[in-house]
């Protein structure tokens, strides 16, 4: 392949605990044990990027605290929306019961 051609799929998965905790460490000399037990699954359950953590990480001199909050509204987002999906449908499913 040549370099910069676009056709290509890579395969890029997204950030995991474990991968959270070695970024952080490389953007920090120090883990802060409470934040992390505090947002220990929320990586797994939403889809965040390995680059979107970083921009967290870079924000600003709080920004792990930044980032902890950053995953807590991706996480609330994520729970909206499949709950939206849910209601949607049931309603589609009480309409079909009325034909």
């Amino acid at each position: 392949m040549f370099p910069g051609r676009m056709d290509m799929h890579v395969h890029m998965p997204y950030c995991t605990f474990p991968a959270f905790k070695q970024l952080a460490g490389r953007y920090f000399c120090f883990y802060d044990l409470k934040l992390f037990e505090e947002i220990r699954g929320i990586p797994e359950t939403v889809d965040v990027t390995h680059a979107e953590i970083v921009r967290e990480l870079t924000k600003s001199a709080d920004s792990f605290q930044g980032v902890a909050e950053f995953l807590r509204e991706k996480k609330l987002e994520k729970d909206e929306k499949l709950r939206l999906q849910r209601n949607k449908r049931g309603e589609e499913e009480h309409q079909e019961e009325k034909f």
